[in-house]
């Protein structure tokens, strides 16, 4: 596992339905997805995936609902409603100053946080991507099929042209909930109604009744940095939200630690993003919180540039990622979709309040909250 951890006073970085059954062609455990490359482990090695790696059918299926949320900077809207990347837009390398040979660094960094489509106009994603200082919904957009179905010959033109069924632009927020000084992991969930409703694609099943359990296997599919579409495979739910190393010689502990743990590869731009029960098939939560420390400098170049972040190796990780289960949400969901009013969505109850700011020492830099990919 690269990334985990999250969500304590170290550091902070949080990382951005309908009732049909799954499609047909489930993915069992994640075993049977393979391990291109050989890279299958949960720890020391990179378990992100291109599309075209896993030429499955329900790769297809689920991929469709996964949806990019962008920033106005980085597209150019046309007059038939078709967009192109903004020239702008840096890639991982430049971005984040990554050394030769880091994975992913000549693609694009085009997105801020995940989501995924609920059905007719409803999108859901993490609290904290639209909890950013200075945000606005005229301001975004989501971006369907921003990924590699196909092997790039250019990894930025096979992304920069964006059809207009795969563009919409945030209509309404229907709905908001994040705390932003809380002292470990707690709700962290937002629902967007877009312009108009999504074509050709069918939303994931989401999980109705109870919570993922520990053991259980996981994957994920989001936008890692803000580059296009990754597959994270190889993940299992944990017992708790503690990993067993420690934070500068202490154990770190959290006021709140609500929700589901995992191993999965967690990066800035995940956040929002779609956790899958590798059995069902099934949206069991949106991932929102990991440690922040993707990528570390590389003593090796002089710490000239960055290496990516490898828990146990050059970075310390106290704490696994984090997701929020969707379960508590699926009434609003339902009704979103459903069509119904702000007012009548308002109306339903909901147990949210923010806890009053921790009070527990500090057990690293000064908390901060960033989703942005830049």
């Amino acid at each position: 596992m690269l990334k985990q951890c999250a969500v304590f006073s170290l550091l902070w970085v949080l990382v951005g339905c309908s009732e049909e059954s799954p499609p047909a062609s489930t993915p069992g455990d994640t075993q049977d997805l393979g391990c291109p490359g050989g890279k299958c482990d949960s720890w020391g090695d990179d378990d992100r995936h291109e599309p075209y790696e896993y030429p499955n059918v329900f790769i297809d299926e689920y991929a469709q609902g996964v949806g990019a949320v962008v920033d106005d900077l980085r597209l150019r809207v046309n007059s038939d409603g078709s967009g192109k990347m903004a020239r702008s837009t840096p890639t991982l390398g430049n971005a984040r100053v990554t050394c030769e040979g880091e994975p992913f660094r000549d693609q694009p960094t085009m997105a801020f946080c995940t989501g995924f489509f609920a059905g007719n106009d409803i999108f859901v994603t993490a609290g904290h991507c639209i909890a950013r200082e200075n945000w606005s919904c005229e301001d975004t957009h989501v971006v369907f099929g921003y990924g590699y179905w196909e092997k790039p010959d250019d990894p930025r033109e096979a992304v920069s042209t964006i059809a207009r069924e795969n563009l919409y632009h945030c209509k309404d927020v229907l709905l908001t909930e994040f705390c932003d000084d809380v002292h470990g992991y707690y709700k962290d969930f937002a629902v967007i109604r877009l312009d108009r409703p999504v074509e050709n694609r069918q939303p994931p099943a989401i999980r109705r009744a109870g919570q993922v359990e520990a053991g259980e296997r996981l994957f994920m599919m989001g936008h890692p940095n803000g580059i296009p579409l990754k597959i994270s495979t190889q993940g299992v739910v944990k017992e708790s939200y503690l990993t067993g190393e420690l934070w500068e010689g202490q154990e770190v502990e959290l006021d709140r630690a609500d929700g589901f743990f995992f191993d999965l590869e967690m990066f800035g731009g995940n956040s929002g993003g779609p956790v899958f029960n590798a059995a069902t098939g099934v949206v069991e939560g949106i991932a929102h919180a990991y440690s922040g420390q993707d990528w570390v400098l590389d003593p090796e170049h002089d710490n000239t540039c960055t290496t990516l972040g490898v828990c146990g190796v050059n970075i310390e990780c106290p704490v696994w990622a984090g997701a929020y289960p969707v379960t508590e949400y699926a009434e609003f969901i339902d009704k979103a979709v459903a069509g119904a009013s702000k007012e009548e969505l308002e109306a339903i109850p909901r147990d949210f309040s923010c806890p009053p700011p921790s009070e527990a020492p500090d057990a690293g830099p000064d908390a901060e909250v960033d989703a942005s990919t830049e």
